[in-house]
């Protein structure tokens, strides 16, 4: 700012005078000028060559002084001018008259460029007006015409900008964040619900540390998880899970969840953390149109798959051949698989890791898959083959028809039926709904 040193007015100490004796004293507009002013600065009345006025944006006092900001804004300015003149306007509060209270004039101003080559767009002006100890110190505030800096904007202590349809960008809106998934969570919102069943495997009734092929092909896991021909799935001694595509055939293995009640018609996404990265793949699925959609991550894919035939959703972590993974547990859910289509699995955090948005309830997931006691009540349930009396001493093999999938080796117990003998003959993990069972 050029170095101006405003002086009372002849005028000014009039109005000065009626402040102190109780009557208002109202600041009007600050204006600006590029005249050469001669004489004694106290007894000017006007500017030689006004520019511009600009609207007071504040008003403070400290004692004796009372603190007026405006903004000038250099578009406002087309052409530009050299600023000589600095001048504060003042209401008479008697006949309203506009005085001019404080004015200043210097040799050599300042140049204002124009709007066409300005660097700056705007500029902050501040003076200092000498009130004394008059009690009524006001100001003329337009508050429509008021100008926010440019450099107070999207800066902390600052004002947030506007987004494209002039509303405030969730981002700005107090919450801490850094993106709008991060502010979803800052300010409460929910995550959305996590289809998956055990998207952490957190529960693992089967007990073991290691399944592969050999022993759990396409069959259940960690709970909820089915592992496809060429995989094997570890947790490792930190309790994550590593996932390895034993193949050496080229081929493509993966780890798969269903997805009992398929949705259709709306954005769906899959998400996954591994190796300290997130990744998802978003599609809308059609009740009509079979499809398959991949993403082709570093560490392999992930996809989400409508089977037309067994009328269910599938979601998928692929690994090509040789390729491992670490799924980290530690961080809480690493898949999700949600109504959406902005991920609510995990935000980023400052180090650059991610922290899961969700803690599962084990004991909801638990229930989820449950084993189940099952009450046969009549010979009617049973089918015999090969034999024509099911209910005499020979031996005879019986279908028992189930009303739940098993998911485990059963366990099975018999009342009212004497037998020297129950086995369970040929039944393995995950069979149909049927027990073979031979009575001796």
């Amino acid at each position: 700012m050029a170095d101006f040193s405003l002086k009372l007015t002849q005028g000014g100490a009039k109005l000065l005078a009626k402040a102190k004796l109780g009557k208002q004293l109202n600041f009007k507009y600050i204006t600006l000028g590029s005249g050469v002013f001669e004489g004694n600065p106290q007894e000017a009345t006007s500017l030689v060559n006004k520019i511009i006025d600009l609207t007071i944006q504040e008003k403070t006092r400290k004692d004796t002084v009372a603190f007026l900001k405006a903004t000038l804004t250099y578009n406002a300015v087309p052409d530009g001018f050299v600023w000589t003149e600095l001048g504060v306007i003042a209401i008479d509060p008697d006949t309203q008259a506009e005085v001019l209270y404080m004015y200043d004039a210097i040799d050599m101003g300042e140049v204002i460029p124009p709007a066409t080559s300005a660097t700056q767009i705007e500029k902050v002006i501040q003076v200092a007006s000498y009130v004394s100890n008059a009690p009524n110190i006001t100001a003329v505030i337009d508050e429509s015409l008021i100008n926010i800096p440019k450099s107070d904007i999207g800066k902390p202590n600052g004002v947030a900008p506007l987004g494209p349809n002039t509303t405030l960008e969730i981002e700005y809106g107090g919450t801490g964040a850094n993106n709008v998934q991060e502010a979803l969570y800052n300010i409460g919102a929910k995550p959305n619900e996590n289809l998956l069943i055990n998207p952490d495997f957190s529960i693992n009734q089967h007990g073991k540390n290691t399944y592969s092929q050999d022993n759990y092909s396409n069959l259940p896991c960690f709970d909820g998880w089915l592992l496809a021909f060429n995989i094997s799935i570890t947790k490792n001694d930190s309790g994550d899970i590593v996932l390895t595509n034993t193949s050496s055939n080229g081929e493509v293995s993966y780890l798969v969840q269903h997805v009992e009640n398929p949705i259709f018609d709306e954005n769906i996404i899959f998400s996954v953390i591994a190796n300290d990265k997130l990744y998802s793949v978003v599609t809308a699925m059609s009740s009509s149109d079979p499809q398959t959609v991949y993403y082709y991550p570093p560490f392999g894919r992930i996809g989400i798959a409508w089977n037309a035939e067994k009328k269910m959703q599938t979601v998928n972590i692929l690994l090509n051949e040789g390729q491992s993974i670490t799924l980290p547990t530690s961080k809480g859910s690493v898949a999700k698989f949600e109504c959406s289509s902005v991920q609510t699995l995990a935000r980023k955090l400052e180090d650059n890791t991610w922290k899961s948005l969700e803690n599962p309830n084990h004991t909801i997931e638990l229930a989820k898959c449950q084993r189940y006691l099952q009450v046969l009540s009549a010979q009617s349930k049973w089918s015999c083959i090969g034999y024509a009396d099911c209910n005499g001493t020979t031996n005879f093999v019986a279908n028992i028809i189930l009303a739940t999938p098993l998911r485990i080796m059963p366990s099975i117990k018999f009342s009212g039926l004497v037998v020297n003998n129950i086995k369970i003959m040929d039944l393995q993990p995950g069979q149909m709904n049927y027990t073979i069972l031979k009575l001796q």
